[in-house]
């Protein structure tokens, strides 16, 4: 018995693939990225200001921050490597960004 595929099977074996890597949610770290990392080099005296032309940038969902936010200007390398863990996920840095 031949079994024969259809015309409609063949756009779905393409586009599987890409709507299960779409529906794919961020790892802890790319989270901390999207939310405290901004190696554009930008920059803002005020930090809450920056903080809100920032989040409708990088498509966060709460327009306003909170009160105290941060983002870390530096390489993405340089920010990732090393540091001293403190507590839960806080760590102090070795070494200036």
């Amino acid at each position: 018995m031949k079994t024969r595929m259809g015309p409609g099977l063949l756009p779905l074996i393409f586009l599987l693939p890409a709507c299960l890597a779409a529906a794919r949610r961020e790892t802890p770290y790319e989270q901390f990225q999207q939310q405290h990392v901004d190696t554009s080099g930008s920059w803002e005296p005020d930090p809450n200001h920056y903080c809100n032309l920032m989040m409708p940038r990088r498509n966060m969902m709460v327009s306003i921050c909170q009160d105290f936010n941060s983002f870390i200007h530096g390489a993405l390398a340089r920010i990732t490597s090393g540091g001293t863990r403190h507590h839960g996920n806080f760590y102090y840095s070795n070494s200036p960004f």
